[in-house]
């Protein structure tokens, strides 16, 4: 009739199996039975004409079960349940015993010759055939193989096998999520336009891009592109300093902070960046500079090296003379002069160099080899040590070439953070880390989570860094391990810095669940294959066996667990969810700062006007001689009118040029070599200035002295 007509359709079903074609059709959520009208609309799909109500009794009960529609394989299904019951105790500890614990390096999959064979060894009497007809049952999509989730549904208790049935129910809809996601990937990967037949449909928009898969990817793209943009604002800011300032320490004397507060908000950031007209996202990049995150922008966040030189050189300076500017009459004293130059408020490069190698500096050993006072500039620029040419660069303000006093007690103002004039103390950094493992149980990723990165910032700040400190009690070197730590003095300790094996072994675990699964949630979602609501070991493992992981789930594990408690271990999503905002550390090539503040000073684009109005205390008389060149002959009538009114002595108007800055810049350029000078014929002796711009002397025209 037609419950046979339905079992030889099953069977066809099922690739020859009648119970796998049950479990296909009719029963794909495992309980067993099928409801009324469940079973209608599977005999409409298959196209069977069977009398339903005949088929479910006279009393037309709500359900069939497997042993009303095929009697000898449904009593086979239930003494296999009752024998596995009494044997094992469930489903999960038969898969155990006929696979073998996860720590012999089983992969998750049960094969049929692994399953007849356990069958038979715990004593399960059946024949080959009838065991054949079992596993066909737990192999729904006749892969050769089943997993843990594949036999939860022969759970006799009612609650598990609820659940087990509930984790299909979710398997099956993660499985269909993940086709989607995969069409809705390949849709969007083709770039063709909109009314291509093969273009994305806007009525599927709501079906595909809502869902937790896609959502979740589209986030991480996000978070990826802010990184991104993070960056090159970071890089933009960068090559605007060393182009307009030449080094950060002045770019923040100079623009972001000339009222000497020594820290800045993000308002006055971004009136920085509107004022030199600065073509970059401010969020973007007070989220660059801002390292610890403490919504203060401070000087040594924007000039790392600069301001660690500096740190350092106070510290020399409070300890051997009071105070910076307590250092200055010593210095100018030791100091050997460098030709005509005879101010008592500033110095230049090599001058203070110099002062500075004869009172033993650390850092000025080897700038000068032998001759500790020389006035060379190439001596320090092609020395391998370029941190008091970095020095100088960071003292002058206005980059003239000139440490001034001024500077110094500018200096005197700052205090900078403990770390920055410490030196590197490895010694220090290991016993810190002793007793942060003794602390954690031996595990660096959980003392850096519960210890250092408490927030899930994905970096420690010194705040951080101290207060772990102050828990596990330890009171040695604390900037000299810090220090250790941030070589690249950032201001932020990363986990690659902080432990690079971890640090290694996360970003590879990462990778691995970004490209399987597009994100953490639906990564965790996947591996907690009872819908417990955490992973445990066994699954963990499992997982990266059967996708393919190469590394070892033992020790991210371990890694990941920082909320050890008694019991069972598991890992929560909570523990796993800072893996999507991570971004592991790449290796970039670091900035080449060191051939800028060697050269003494850098290249700055300086006028007659500038020199005169911004260095107008290094200005000093000396008597020069000007003749007149047969070239210039559009300056030939003026000189002749000049020489005319004024009986041929100084001009009588130079005075009022001193007034008028630009007017004297117009009779005299700037930059006018020697050479050019001594072509000329006739005299005209006055007055001039002199300054240092970059490495060359520049004569500006002033009134003659009183």
């Amino acid at each position: 009739g037609g419950a046979d007509r339905l079992r030889v359709v099953l069977a066809k079903r099922g690739n020859g199996s009648l119970l796998r074609g049950w479990r296909r059709e009719l029963d794909t959520d495992g309980s067993l039975d099928v409801g009324f009208q469940e079973f209608c609309e599977a005999a409409l799909r298959l196209g069977v004409s069977v009398d339903a109500e005949a088929l479910f009794g006279a009393d037309s009960p709500d359900s069939l079960s497997l042993v009303g529609l095929a009697p000898a394989e449904g009593q086979l299904v239930e003494r296999f349940r009752k024998w596995m019951t009494h044997t094992f105790g469930g489903p999960g500890e038969m898969f155990i015993a006929f696979e073998g614990p996860p720590e012999e390096g089983v992969d998750g999959k049960l094969p049929l010759e692994a399953f007849a064979e356990g069958c038979r060894t715990h004593g399960f009497q059946a024949t080959a055939e009838e065991l054949d007809q079992m596993f066909d049952l737990l192999d729904v999509d006749d892969v050769g193989w089943v997993a843990l989730e594949d036999v939860m549904f022969l759970e006799t208790d009612r609650k598990r096998r609820e659940g087990a049935i509930l984790k299909a129910k979710l398997k099956h809809r993660r499985e269909h999520e993940t086709l989607l996601r995969e069409v809705y990937r390949e849709d969007h990967g083709r770039a063709v336009p909109c009314k291509h037949r093969r273009a994305p449909r806007a009525w599927q928009a709501a079906a595909v891009e809502r869902l937790p898969a896609v959502v979740q990817e589209r986030r991480l793209h996000w978070r990826r592109r802010m990184q991104e943009r993070v960056e090159e604002a970071r890089a933009a800011f960068e090559k605007h300093i060393m182009e307009k300032h030449g080094n950060g320490v002045r770019a923040w004397r100079q623009g972001l902070d000339p009222k000497t507060r020594f820290s800045i908000g993000r308002a006055e950031l971004g009136k920085y960046c509107r004022r030199v007209n600065l073509d970059v996202d401010v969020n973007c990049l007070w989220k660059a500079l801002d390292q610890d995150a403490d919504g203060v922008l401070r000087i040594e966040e924007v000039g790392t090296e600069h301001a660690a030189v500096l740190a350092q050189y106070q510290a020399w300076c409070l300890q051997h003379f009071g105070s910076c500017a307590n250092s200055w009459e010593k210095l100018r004293l030791a100091a050997v002069p460098s030709g005509s130059w005879r101010s008592d408020k500033a110095m230049m490069y090599p001058t203070f160099l110099g002062a500075l190698a004869a009172y033993s500096w650390p850092r000025a050993v080897g700038i000068f080899g032998s001759s500790p006072g020389g006035s060379s500039s190439s001596s320090s620029c092609n020395s391998s040590d370029s941190t008091g040419p970095m020095l100088c660069a960071a003292l002058d303000l206005h980059g003239c070439g000139i440490v001034s006093l001024q500077d110094l007690e500018w200096l005197d103002r700052w205090t900078p953070p403990e770390y920055l004039a410490a030196e590197p103390d490895p010694g220090a950094w290991q016993e810190l880390r002793a007793a942060m493992l003794r602390l954690c149980g031996g595990q660096p990723l959980r003392a850096w989570r519960t210890l250092l990165d408490t927030n899930d910032q994905n970096h420690a700040s010194w705040p951080e860094f101290k207060s772990a400190c102050r828990k596990v009690g330890f009171h040695g070197n604390i900037g000299g391990a810090w220090r250790f730590l941030d070589a690249d003095t950032s201001g932020a300790i990363s986990l690659q810095e902080y432990d690079s094996e971890s640090a290694e072994l996360l970003a590879s675990f990462k990778e691995w669940i970004e490209s399987n699964f597009g994100s953490v949630e639906f990564a965790f979602r996947t591996m907690d294959t009872d819908g417990s609501g955490s992973v445990c070991f066994s699954e963990l493992k499992r997982a990266c066996q059967r996708l393919g992981w190469h590394g070892s789930a033992r020790q991210v594990f371990e890694f990941l667990d920082i909320d050890v408690s008694p019991g069972k271990r598991t890992l929560s999503y909570k523990e796993l969810a800072f893996l999507d905002s991570w971004v592991p550390q790449v290796e970039q090539p670091p900035v080449d700062t060191s051939s800028s503040c060697a050269k003494m000073p850098p290249s700055v684009k300086s006028s007659a006007r500038t020199v005169c109005s911004t260095t107008p205390r290094f200005a000093m008389p000396i008597k020069r001689t000007m003749q007149r060149s047969e070239s210039c002959m559009e300056e030939a009538p003026l000189r002749r009118s000049m020489s005319a009114s004024s009986g041929g002595g100084a001009p009588a108007f130079l005075p009022s040029l001193h007034k008028h800055p630009d007017a004297a810049a117009q009779m005299t350029p700037p930059h006018r070599s020697q050479s050019r000078t001594s072509r000329c014929s006739s005299e005209a002796t006055f007055f001039l200035p002199f300054a240092t711009v970059g490495a060359r002397s520049v004569a500006v025209l002033a009134p003659p002295p009183a």
